[in-house]
């Protein structure tokens, strides 16, 4: 489902598949996250591993204001090409399967992907065993908990999931499985990692794809998830037991 045009010409993905004033936000935000529990400025010249990369705009911006090494994976075959294209060392290929010299990484991150896995424990398994001891993993994925997912769940269960192009957008059939704070800490922990910091943040306006209308709607549910501290995203920065 993800290695096909359609997929990467969403237009969620067409704002994340260049360089934007938002991909460089979005950047800026992980690290500043990710100084909690490492040195930022030490990680130039190292390299960091983007898994489900895209076509690298991440990665781009990472090295290009924070000077690491990027290296990508995906699973998409035209995604992967473009980050090569641009220069980025990338691989066609799941983590699982990724090859034996892509290990011993200080940093690894794995933003809006774990929710299209079939098999979380392994995933992140599979994360653990490319990072240094002690090494650092930054995740985000969407929130069950949140107003919006609430909403759309008891919406699409009255309406039969119509309109139906508004409940895939929320919904997509690429998302497997969704979070909650407690079951990603309860996930991470089975996996082998000690939690640093797991906690929600809301989705800029600028990264929501779809109408001014979904826009709108969004935004208001959000304001509500502001107060009860169930904002759409969740974050966590984890670190691999020594």
């Amino acid at each position: 489902m993800h290695d096909n045009d359609s997929y990467l010409e969403h237009p969620y993905f067409t704002l994340r598949r260049e360089v934007s004033a938002a991909t460089i936000r979005r950047c800026r935000y992980v690290f500043r996250q990710l100084s909690a529990a490492v040195d930022v400025d030490g990680l130039a010249g190292q390299r960091l591993l983007d898994v489900g990369c895209n076509t690298g705009a991440f990665l781009q911006v990472a090295a290009r204001e924070f000077g690491v090494v990027p290296v990508g994976l995906d699973v998409g075959r035209a995604a992967v090409e473009a980050a090569v294209r641009k220069g980025i060392e990338a691989y066609q290929v799941r983590i699982e399967d990724a090859p034996e010299q892509l290990g011993d990484f200080p940093v690894i991150t794995a933003i809006d992907l774990i929710e299209h896995v079939t098999e979380p424990l392994e995933f992140l398994r599979s994360i653990g065993r490319r990072l240094r001891p002690g090494g650092i993993v930054y995740l985000e994925t969407p929130n069950l908990n949140s107003l919006v997912y609430q909403a759309g769940r008891v919406l699409a269960s009255l309406t039969g999931g119509h309109p139906r192009k508004l409940f895939q957008r929320l919904f997509p059939p690429q998302h497997i499985q969704y979070f909650t704070t407690r079951s990603l800490r309860s996930l991470a922990e089975a996996a082998g990692f000690q939690t640093v910091r797991i906690w929600t943040r809301v989705l800029p306006g600028a990264d929501i794809a779809g109408s001014a209308m979904v826009g709108v709607g969004i935004a208001a549910l959000q304001a509500v998830d502001r107060w009860t501290s169930h904002r759409i995203l969740i974050c966590a920065v984890l670190r691999r037991s020594t």
